[in-house]
């Protein structure tokens, strides 16, 4: 009977070691496998990046190209390459609307102006375009588009004088200079931001009579072409 026990317990530990045996083989198979597997992403991923760095090289190359051929027709006076549309209307608002100036009233003092009277500013500091006019006071512009205007006015002790800005005819605002009730010079300024048609007119006037502007260049008007429309 022992004899039998033992045998028994011999076969039992010979199939147990068999079947370690072949858990670890089949484990190191297993992990055989992986090794392959990640030694063919790893060169898939060492393709991708030759590839990367091979366009990029290729890009780098069409752009010094490119910036060389732009650099030749600028030097030689050529049209340069096409650009994007946005930057053609930048071109074409340069040649065709170029619009800035700075003119003052010289004269020492202005008065005795009448109602709606116009505000010449004779003296013209800058006139990019010769879109103002300084013997009627006027601005026109070249094309449509958004313009800026800034107006400083300076009135005399004891005087109040309100201007009025005027697009083809029709006021826009006002604005006041008041010395009225002090033995000082006063000046105020004023802003404006205007979308115009082309051809269309402006300039400061006078709201009622009796006004006295104090010039000396202390009294200017200013505007530009801030884009086209």
């Amino acid at each position: 009977m022992r004899i039998k026990i033992v045998f028994s317990l011999i076969v039992l530990l010979t199939e147990t070691v068999q079947s370690s045996d072949v858990d670890v083989i089949r484990k190191l198979a297993e992990l055989d496998a992986k090794i392959v597997q990640l030694e063919k992403e790893r060169k898939q991923d060492k393709n991708i990046i030759h590839n990367l760095q091979k366009s990029r090289k290729h890009d780098l190359n069409k752009m010094k190209k490119a910036m060389t051929q732009i650099m030749r027709q600028t030097q030689n006076g050529h049209e340069m390459v096409p650009f994007p549309a946005a930057f053609k209307k930048s071109i074409r608002q340069t040649e065709l609307g170029m619009a800035a100036f700075t003119a003052c009233q010289q004269t020492a003092t202005q008065e005795n102006l009448g109602a709606h009277q116009t505000v010449v500013f004779e003296r013209v500091i800058t006139n990019v375009g010769n879109s103002y006019n300084p013997n009627d006071g006027e601005f026109t512009a070249p094309i449509n588009g958004v313009y800026a205007f800034h107006v400083t006015v300076m009135t005399e002790p004891n005087i109040y004088a309100t201007l009025e800005i005027v697009v083809d005819g029709r006021r826009i605002d006002d604005m006041v200079a008041d010395a009225s009730v002090t033995h000082e010079y006063r000046s105020t300024a004023e802003l404006w931001l205007l979308q115009l048609n082309k051809g269309s007119k402006v300039w400061i006037r006078t709201a009622t009579t009796g006004y006295r502007i104090h010039g000396n260049c202390h009294t200017v008007f200013s505007g530009f072409i801030v884009f086209e429309t």
